[in-house]
């Protein structure tokens, strides 16, 4: 197995091996490990692609713009392709930022980034149903509290993720949506620059996406190096630090957004308060 599929699966550290739990091989359906089903490269990848694609906001499936639905999948298709061709999450990393030079030139360009990010997101999310599916099989093999409260916070983080991805996914189709229009969305002024408040939004997302990618992945590291309550409650409090930075965005949209809340943008704070609820829950 190579490319960013081995990368992720490497966050099950040497514990799994141990425990005889290997992703990728086996039959080409996948194996079962102590009850828990056990998926083959080809399968996981093929979950990549569903994750990077379900749940599509309602601007996304309703746009009228073919060019703008054309560039989303674009991106999206980029990052697939690139990943499937043997890359590592670092050359994805590379890829988005070359992107990311073109990204105000059109709209295009702007929904083909929104597009790759929404893709690169998919990749955490499928590394830690790989981790959740490791512990769980340890779990039932050697039952002990402290790895039944290492699973209850990556459930958890997995659980709240469901949430938390598709409000991001969200928040970019619309951004994608109302680019040709980000002028009459106002601006503020800074140090004498006028900086547009659609691209200070963006840049607000774009920062809590690279904390995910960066600073939470760090942290699922850890837990591999050392997996123990420590790195896992470490994990936790990072993932909790993650959903603040959605809820202050979101409290952004809601109390000083009113021209994009009126173009239909949604602030989501109910449904984030509830997911981060559930990281605090297992803050014990």
């Amino acid at each position: 197995m190579s490319g960013p599929i081995a990368e992720i699966l490497e966050v099950a550290g040497k514990e799994a091996e141990a425990e005889g739990v290997l992703l990728g091989k086996g039959a080409a359906e996948g194996v079962e490990i102590a009850g828990e089903s056990v998926m083959s490269e080809a399968k996981l990848m093929e979950e990549v692609e569903q994750l990077a694609i379900k749940e599509a906001p309602e601007s996304l499936v309703k746009n009228t713009e073919v060019e703008i639905s054309a560039s989303l999948k674009e991106g999206s298709e980029m990052v697939m392709a690139e990943a499937k061709a043997g890359g590592t999450l670092k050359t994805l990393a590379d890829k988005l930022k070359s992107v990311s030079k073109y990204m105000w030139d059109n709209k295009g360009a702007f929904a083909k980034m929104m597009g790759a990010e929404v893709a690169k997101g998919a990749f955490f999310t499928l590394g830690m149903i790989a981790v959740e599916k490791i512990f769980a099989a340890k779990q039932q093999k050697n039952p002990t509290p402290e790895g039944q409260h290492r699973l209850d916070i990556v459930r958890a983080i997995n659980k709240e993720r469901l949430t938390s991805n598709p409000i991001i996914k969200q928040w970019r189709t619309w951004l994608a949506d109302h680019f040709e229009d980000r002028a009459t969305f106002g601006a503020i002024s800074v140090e004498g620059t006028e900086i547009q408040r659609f691209q200070i939004l963006q840049n607000r997302i774009s920062e809590a996406q690279h904390f995910s990618d960066d600073t939470v992945v760090k942290a699922t590291e850890a837990l591999k190096a050392a997996p123990g309550n420590d790195s896992a409650k470490e994990l936790l409090t990072k993932e909790i630090e993650w959903m603040g930075k959605l809820k202050a965005i979101s409290d952004e949209i809601k109390t000083k957004e009113s021209l994009m809340v009126a173009a239909g943008l949604k602030d989501r704070g109910d449904d984030l308060d509830k997911a981060k609820k559930l990281l605090e829950d297992q803050n014990k």
